[in-house]
């Protein structure tokens, strides 16, 4: 009888594992991003104007937003730029009305950007190059919240705990040249790896853990299971962005820019650890694979005016290729991140960000001090399209002689939005990010 007892225990357990097993994947793949995923540049003066920089790119951050705009520097540069950002996520879970609430993803601070430029003359044209280091995204999320189960033979009071760190940053090197008094071009070759000057690596843990009993016979049962995902860059990898600058007229200028897709070799190793109380092996059992990342192609347009010396516009548009964003696993599946199934039958969206910004100068004898304002949309991809996003940013600071230093404000936010989160669970969150850049540049 004992034994009969044990069996239909371990029965029962494997049913509400199988239970814990279907929780842990609705939740999202294993590259979620922190911030917006789509690829932007850099500096607190550009950020301050909305993100519209792709037709003014006159200071050393240009290398990032667009690379011809690296041609109008006349002297070296060196710049730094630093970032903070903190966001809140409001969830709604239709199926699961207990793990609604608010989920603070905890704040990051670091060195966003850093960059050499360096002017200079040949075969009577000007020409510039540049070296520099851009964090581009950050996958830092940190979720804790209560999942029961109450299906067929199990009730269980579980708790998910959903941590993902790690971010992707690239070495640039760059080169603008001034072909004509009022056209440049200019490109990046970015250079990713994974070593100890560029992290390129990022973690998905999640942790399921609480207690249950089953029905019938009221068995009690103790749940600790624990998935992690990690991928490294595996090698080096690199893609290019291409850029121009036309001085339309000493008021109007266009410009653009190509950010072909990175693609990145990838090592996935896979974490399983069941610590239940009915488990058979509680070590740790991992798998690794060779992947590929396939990254979006991002491309834009940008239209600058200068009303007077004091005073500058700007706008942008800019379009990336969601639909083609996938990990390539080891049986050669294309597989989106953001559905978790094959990009052929995924109906994530190509997104289409506007930007728009002004700066405004106050001009004295010695020195400046800059008043910036902008306003942006920024859909991100998901299941259904994408979701909007929309934000606004401010700044200031103030230039003086050899030195310029910058500070900008960003309020990002989206409602209703990242179904593809919690898959199958009627489930939609109100985001709100804060960020603060702060840049210094040097001239020399």
């Amino acid at each position: 009888m004992r034994n009969v007892h044990l069996a239909i225990r371990y029965f029962l357990t494997l049913l509400v594992l199988l239970g814990v097993c279907s929780a842990a994947e609705t939740l999202a793949a294993d590259l979620e991003f922190a911030t917006t995923p789509n690829p932007v540049g850099s500096g607190a003066r550009a950020l301050g104007m909305g993100g519209a920089f792709i037709a003014v790119a006159d200071d050393a951050t240009a290398a990032s937003w667009n690379p011809a705009g690296l041609a109008q520097l006349e002297s070296p540069e060196i710049s730094a730029v630093s970032a903070f950002f903190s966001r809140t996520e409001d969830f709604h879970v239709g199926q699961k009305p207990e793990a609604d609430g608010k989920q603070l993803i905890d704040p990051t601070f670091g060195l966003n950007y850093m960059s050499v430029a360096y002017p200079f003359s040949a075969a009577d044209k000007h020409m510039v190059v540049s070296v520099s280091y851009q964090n581009l995204y950050d996958f830092s999320r940190n979720w804790n919240f209560p999942w029961p189960l109450r299906e067929g033979v199990f009730d269980a009071d579980l708790r998910i705990k959903r941590k993902q760190t790690g971010s992707l940053s690239a070495l640039g090197l760059s080169y603008a040249l001034l072909a004509t008094p009022s056209f440049s071009l200019g490109g990046t070759l970015n250079i990713w790896n994974n070593n100890d000057v560029v992290k390129n690596k990022w973690t998905s843990t999640t942790h399921l853990s609480g207690n249950g009993s089953t029905k019938p016979g009221g068995f009690s049962l103790d749940f600790d299971y624990i998935e992690k995902d990690e991928y490294t860059f595996d090698g080096t990898s690199f893609n290019f962005n291409l850029g121009f600058l036309w001085f339309i007229n000493h008021r109007l200028t266009l410009g653009g820019v190509f950010k072909y897709p990175l693609v990145a070799d990838l090592i996935h190793t896979k974490t399983v650890t069941d610590r239940s109380s009915s488990a058979l092996n509680n070590n740790p059992q991992s798998v690794s694979t060779n992947e590929t990342l396939h990254m979006p192609l991002t491309y834009g347009l940008g239209l600058g005016y200068r009303f007077s010396d004091a005073l500058t516009m700007s706008f942008d548009v800019t379009r990336s290729h969601w639909e083609n964003f996938a990990i390539q696993n080891a049986k050669g599946e294309m597989i989106s991140p953001i559905t978790n199934k094959d990009i052929g039958n995924s109906n994530v969206g190509t997104s289409t960000q506007v930007r728009l910004g002004a700066e405004y100068l106050i001009i004295a004898e010695k020195f400046l001090i800059p008043i910036r304002g902008g306003a942006f949309y920024d859909p991100a991809p998901t299941t259904s399209g994408v979701d909007n996003y929309y934000g606004l940013t401010c700044g200031s600071g103030f230039a003086w002689g050899r030195y310029a230093f910058d500070i900008a404000y960003q309020y990002r936010f989206g409602n209703n939005v990242g179904d593809h989160m919690l898959r199958n669970q009627d489930f939609k969150q109100n985001m709100s990010e804060h960020a603060v850049y702060s840049s210094l540049i040097v001239h020399f």
